[in-house]
Formats: C-alpha cells, structure tokens, sequence
C-alpha cells in the first residue's frame, strides 16, 4: 500500500508562526532527517536520528522543543499578566553530550535559532518570551552553578556526569521535575560502555523525578547495530502484575542517507523490533514515554 510522504508545507504547519517563518527564510525547505523526524517528535514518540553530519538533524531535535517551550511562556506570560500563579521555574529541554567542546558549540549555534524566532515574533506583533540557556560542565564557574539552581535555564546542555551530579544534588535536582524532552547526542559513543550505563541510569532516575513523562531522542551519524541503540535510548518500563510483568518500550526510528535519499524507519516494541524496513518509510509507533 502507498504512503503519501507529507510536503514541506505540512510538516512546517504545525510550528509556531514565528518559528516556521524563521525557518523558511533561513533554510526553504526541511532536510530529510527533518521530514522525517518533526512527524514523530511532535507526536511525543521516543525518536533515533540516524544521519550524516551537516543533515541538520540537531535543529530536528531541537525546534519542535522551542516551539513547545514559546508556546508555554508565552501562556505562562499571560497567565502572569492576569495575576494568576504561575511555575515558570525549571528545566524544560535537556540536552546531554558526551563532548564538553561540542556543548559549548551546540549553546552558541543555539543562539541564532533563538534570537531569529523573536525577531520574527516582534515584526509579526506577537510575543517574543526569553528562553534562557545554559551549560553545565565540570567546568562551569561556581558563581554560573549558584545561578542556575536559582533561576534554572529553559534549556541545559551538559554530560552525562555533570547530568548524574546535578539529579543526586539535593538542592540541583529539583530543577529537573519540569523536563518534557531529553536529547542525547553523539549516542552511538555512550551504548555498550560504562559512561553509557551510567546514563541510562541517569535517565531512569530523571523520569522517576521528573512530574511528566519525557521524551528521549538519540542522534548520531553511525550507529551499529541500530536495534541495541534503540533499546539502549528507549528504556524499559515495567508492565502487568505479579508473574506477568514484564518490561516493554516503544521507539521511532529515523534512518537517513542523503547520497540516495530514502529512509527506514521501524517500530520497537516489547524488547525487540518488529516490522519490516521498507523504502521510502514503515508504520510510525506510538509511544509510551
């Protein structure tokens, strides 16, 4: 049976007014990594970016989360004007690298995002709330530690070690109850060793922390063998009772080649893959984040 791919327009709609007319006027048309992975993220499934460096699947990871993230401040805005209670604080999207230098690179490429999506708001006359970002590392300063844990960042880049400080510090890890999405780049270098382990121990203990379930997205240029990554990313959560329980996930799959232009995308699900890959697309999964 065929599927008919969505047009750019399409996948584009359901972006923000301000975000999509940034976009266009920066870059015309999404890349596939983008094609691909928006329909799934903005659906809140657990998603794997496989694609080569410079396909831009870190803005795919990305801009729906500051999409989600202007929506909500500019709602919180709102609510604030009127006088009502609003819980503006905390972490919101948690980015998380195994390389220090790449982190101050993803902060500062960040920037342009940012500021070209307020500009745009304020020639459309609409709200253009702030989103603070911030890194932490073993080497942030310790006056830039105290002010995060006073006025936590919208978005927190970091590494899996500072990441395990921060949710075992009794006074950090509050910050963490308000994450909705965790981005985990550079994945293939973190499955199948120590540092890994660590972090899925990590994501495990946001969850359980966090008031919300979160959405896990892994990228990487070259992952082998994809369906341990995808396991690794996903998690396990326990379902049933008593002697039936058992441990399942859920995860999308986005597998781009730009030479040739064709994805694959599975569905995996109760500890193995299902599905047959086929040219140009699979059945998307839901998830269970």
């Amino acid at each position: 049976m065929s599927k008919t791919e969505p047009t750019a327009d399409t996948i584009l709609s359901s972006f923000l007014e301000p975000v999509r007319a940034w976009f266009q006027e920066t870059f015309g048309q999404p890349t596939p990594p983008q094609a691909q992975g928006w329909p799934a993220i903005q659906r809140g499934d657990h998603t794997l970016i496989l694609a080569p460096t410079g396909s831009g699947k870190t803005l795919a990871a990305f801009l729906w989360g500051i999409d989600r993230l202007f929506r909500e401040l500019v709602e919180e805005g709102i609510e604030s004007a009127s006088g009502e209670q609003t819980d503006a604080g905390g972490v919101r999207l948690l980015y998380i690298s195994p390389l220090k230098a790449l982190n101050n690179d993803i902060q500062r490429n960040l920037r342009v995002p940012l500021a070209g999506i307020r500009r745009k708001a304020r020639e459309l006359g609409l709200d253009d709330p702030r989103i603070r970002v911030a890194v932490r590392s073993g080497d942030t300063p310790q006056r830039e530690r105290r002010a995060m844990v006073r006025q936590p960042p919208h978005i927190l880049i970091t590494t899996p070690e500072s990441c395990y400080l921060l949710l075992t510090s009794p006074k950090a890890r509050d910050m963490f109850r308000t994450v909705r999405t965790v981005i985990v780049d550079e994945i293939h270098t973190l499955a199948g060793n120590k540092r890994g382990v660590h972090l899925a121990l990590s994501l495990e203990r946001l969850q359980h922390l966090a008031d919300q379930p979160i959405q896990r997205i892994g990228l990487s240029a070259t992952i082998q063998p994809l369906d341990e990554v995808a396991r690794f990313l996903g998690g396990n959560d326990w379902q049933g009772d008593g002697d039936a329980r058992s441990r399942s996930y859920e995860l999308y799959w986005v597998w781009t080649m730009l030479s040739n232009v064709w994805t694959v995308e599975q569905l995996c699900t109760e500890r193995r893959c299902r599905g047959m890959c086929l040219l140009g697309g699979g059945q998307p999964g839901r998830s269970r984040p």
